[in-house]
């Protein structure tokens, strides 16, 4: 305010004083009470100031509060309102979509489940089952492994689903996408129904090779879900050829055995062969007493060297003896009159020894 400078002595000798001219006073009646300010001791003015200062923080504080129950609600409304709300809408559709498939509307029905995939929300694993039968059913089948390999990401060892992806790879000469689901699973409870696609051929008791006595092989696999065949004419084995159920038996002669695994899905692995000549030495010939000559009546024929697992044949009208004719089993008399006995050991596999013959008169 600027300051007035004026004297109260009286002038040109009169006891009164001059008039004086407060218009550039400032009227302080007319000012707001903030231009009043009070002289504060230092105290007073500490509290004035803490007490703003408390008053802010109370501002600040309740703007807060004020903001994070907007930040709640919203959350809430999020979590629990919204969901329940996507939920139901999931629901219609789905739904929706069932009905479609029950009733042969299988485009309505891919739509249907389509949209409903759009729910992250949900685990999408029935959608996406009634959209490979829908596929397969209108001839995608592309289409339909696709929605398959998508179901393994959430139901990683639904091992229909993997059976069904493998079996597809194999039959389309999709090699590079069966060896990696293969590899995806190894070590995982989902290996052995891959197994059948990384068949190894069997194994066999007797490898390649010359035998002088009969063999009985056994062919043996430690792979699962798949069953041994083979052949012993050098053909391809096939679901058409001799499935293995008992060791495979092979007598004098010359094979050519081949094996094969197939699998229960039709998967034919690599063809395994083997070649083997048998070679068993015939018997010894029958020792045939008496030797030929002129004899009583009395008198016996008898054959000494019959081993247990071999039988002897013999006939006593001069013909050759084979498997048909007349089993030896003990001595038998000198028919009358003229005689030409013959006799022959054959062993267990068939081979036979030389025919052994006699000239009885009796």
């Amino acid at each position: 305010m600027a300051k007035n400078n004026f004297d109260f002595n009286v002038k040109d000798g009169s006891d009164k004083p001059d008039v004086y001219d407060f218009s550039d006073l400032v009227d302080l009646s007319t000012l707001p009470p903030s231009s009043h300010k009070k002289v504060l001791s230092e105290e007073d003015e500490k509290e004035e100031k803490l007490q703003i200062m408390v008053s802010k923080a109370i501002k600040v504080v309740t703007i807060f509060v004020v903001i994070f129950a907007l930040i709640c609600g919203i959350g809430l409304l999020v979590t629990l309102v919204l969901p329940k709300i996507q939920g139901n809408k999931y629901v219609t559709v789905y739904n929706a979509g069932v009905e479609a498939y029950d009733s042969g509307d299988y485009a309505g029905a891919i739509d249907h489940f389509e949209e409903a995939l759009t729910f992250k929300n949900t685990n999408n694993i029935n959608e996406r089952l009634y959209l490979y039968k829908c596929y397969m059913t209108t001839g995608n089948q592309e289409k339909a492994i696709s929605t398959l390999v998508d179901l393994l990401e959430y139901d990683t060892y639904n091992l229909d689903a993997i059976k069904v992806i493998a079996n597809y790879y194999y039959n389309n000469n999709k090699d590079a996408e069966l060896e990696a689901l293969i590899a995806k699973y190894v070590g995982t409870e989902a290996e052995a129904t891959l197994s059948a696609y990384t068949l190894s051929h069997p194994t066999v008791s007797f490898e390649s090779g010359e035998y002088q006595n009969a063999l009985d092989i056994l062919i043996t696999t430690t792979t699962a879900d798949a069953s041994i065949y083979y052949t012993l004419d050098g053909s391809t084995p096939s679901k058409d050829s001799i499935l293995f159920t008992d060791p495979v038996h092979l007598g004098n002669g010359t094979y050519v055995l081949k094996t094969a695994l197939i699998s229960s899905s039709g998967v034919v692995g690599p063809i395994a062969e083997y070649n083997y000549t048998i070679n068993i030495p015939a018997p010894d010939a029958p020792e045939v007493l008496p030797e030929s000559g002129t004899y009583k009546k009395d008198q016996q024929i008898e054959i000494t060297n019959v081993a247990k697992d071999c039988i002897c044949y013999y006939t006593i009208d001069g013909t050759v003896p084979d498997e048909l004719s007349f089993v030896y089993t003990e001595p038998i008399d000198i028919p009358s009159g003229s005689t030409t006995f013959a006799a022959v050991i054959y062993n267990s596999e068939g081979v036979a020894s030389e025919v052994v013959t006699r000239e009885y008169e009796r």
